[in-house]
């Protein structure tokens, strides 16, 4: 694994929010902030007059015949600082094993259950979550995410107190419960049946190659790509479904999904490659040298991306 460090700061401006990415020295964007929380941490400078090109940091003030500003050292040494935190192994960061004896990979088996979420039955196929998708209190189902796939505190709290609320408030749950419809499940999904049309827990053979088929360049799924797949999805199922259902709740739920699986697996910026939504949808299995993201991802990155999805494909 190569060390990760940050190389450059770039402005991507995006529907009207712009981000402050931090990109690895391959040009990988690893970590985001909208401008609102750019300008809590007092580098709100960055989203202004300077970053707007669309060059790096380096490059526009180079241009400018300017002098990068102190407020960017100090950036750089919080990012560095929160690098620092990791533990490291002959100097590169070292991310928790997803092949270890722990974590390591296997199908559902006779007696487990499975959610229509694909992500869920991964943390469950990794033995973030029970194996046999079973008992599986509040805590238990935040930690799998935050442990599991780094999203933030917040994403967690959200995502598990929906789930646990809609059934009811219970102890425990298991993943088949939430096949109820409506709740994790919604028609119109991008890889498996409405619950009026078939078991929406199984991948459908056909929806899947149609996802993977959507990548316009045949090497990642783009936003667009989603987007163009995901509106073509709710044509089918307001045409064949009769009790569809896909209103603004659905619609949030399915922008949310497109936007975690691109920024966990891949890059909202960049798309999501074929290959990890190969192995991520098709056998609900982390990708082959996949590590979690970076920084967790927090809610503050993903509400106006997820905001712009929504209306994109409403």
């Amino acid at each position: 694994m190569s060390s990760w460090r940050p190389a450059h700061l770039l402005i991507e401006e995006d529907f009207g929010y712009s981000y402050v990415c931090i990109s690895d020295f391959q040009g990988q964007r690893s970590w985001s902030v909208s401008r609102a929380l750019a300008n809590l941490f007092s580098f709100g400078h960055l989203t202004g007059k300077i970053g707007k090109s669309g060059k790096s940091l380096t490059e526009d003030t180079q241009a400018k015949g300017q002098k990068p500003q102190m407020k960017t050292a100090f950036i750089f040494a919080l990012l560095f600082l929160a690098a620092a935190a990791y533990p490291r192994k002959n100097g590169k960061i070292v991310f928790p094993a997803y092949d270890d004896d722990e974590h390591v990979w296997s199908a559902a088996g006779a007696g487990d259950v499975r959610s229509p979420c694909p992500a869920l039955n991964t943390l469950a196929n990794h033995n973030w979550l029970p194996h046999d998708g079973k008992n599986i209190s509040k805590a238990a189902l935040m930690s799998a995410l935050t442990d599991g796939l780094n999203v933030g505190y917040d994403v967690a709290l959200l995502l598990a107190t929906g789930a646990f609320s809609d059934l009811g408030t219970p102890e425990t749950i298991t993943l088949e419960e939430l096949q109820k419809h409506n709740m994790i499940e919604h028609d119109a999904s991008l890889s498996r049946l409405d619950n009026y049309l078939g078991d929406s827990t199984k991948l459908d053979q056909t929806l899947f190659e149609r996802l993977l088929n959507a990548s316009s360049d045949g090497i990642t799924i783009s936003i667009p790509d989603f987007v163009k797949y995901r509106r073509e999805r709710q044509e089918e199922s307001k045409t064949n479904n009769p009790s569809e259902v896909f209103g603004k709740k659905q619609l949030i739920a399915a922008a949310g999904e497109v936007v975690l699986v691109s920024t966990i697996f891949g890059s909202y910026f960049s798309g999501l490659p074929v290959e990890a939504a190969r192995t991520f949808f098709g056998s609900e299995r982390f990708p082959d040298g996949w590590t979690k993201p970076a920084f967790p991802v927090f809610a503050a990155e993903l509400i106006p991306q997820i905001t712009r999805v929504a209306w994109q494909c409403s």
